[in-house]
């Protein structure tokens, strides 16, 4: 009764995830707070990245930035970023590519926003391409003075 049940879920999962607009990708390597690499999931053979010969790609997360790893609390960012990410399966948004080449992305785990909870902890900023996005974030952090907001 058990396996019927289990078949049925998994299949649920499988169909839902390929039609969302969000799809299913693996952290393969965190670079810093805010950059990743990524593989797709082995499902997704249709995606328009791999009909152009990419297997896997590096990515930065939109509209924040996190210190670089020779910065203050720079390590403190990647760890976390590991810690979320590292190896698991995340849903990713594609949005454009930046000027080095890089996929712009919204990621999100467990249905939070990757950034956003980068933000909320003080270990990144709002990226200004963007003026409001994470903006609430960004200022509770600040008034509660985490991380990089510490001494401010």
């Amino acid at each position: 009764m058990t396996l019927p049940l289990l078949t049925i879920i998994v299949v649920v999962v499988v169909v839902v995830a390929t039609n969302w607009r969000l799809k299913l990708y693996r952290v393969i390597k965190v670079y810093d707070g805010d950059s990743i690499h990524l593989k797709p999931w082995f499902w997704q053979t249709q995606d328009r990245l791999l009909e152009e010969g990419v297997r896997s790609f590096k990515t930065r997360l939109y509209g924040i930035q996190c210190p670089e790893l020779d910065e203050k609390l720079g390590h403190e960012a990647r760890l976390y970023m590991s810690q979320l990410t590292q190896g698991k399966l995340v849903r990713v948004r594609f949005l454009k590519r930046e000027k080095y080449g890089r996929f712009l992305v919204i990621v999100r785990r467990w249905g939070f926003d990757v950034g956003r909870l980068l933000i909320r902890k003080g270990l990144g900023s709002r990226y200004l391409d963007d003026k409001h996005y994470y903006a609430v974030d960004e200022r509770r952090a600040k008034q509660f003075r985490k991380g990089i907001w510490k001494k401010l």
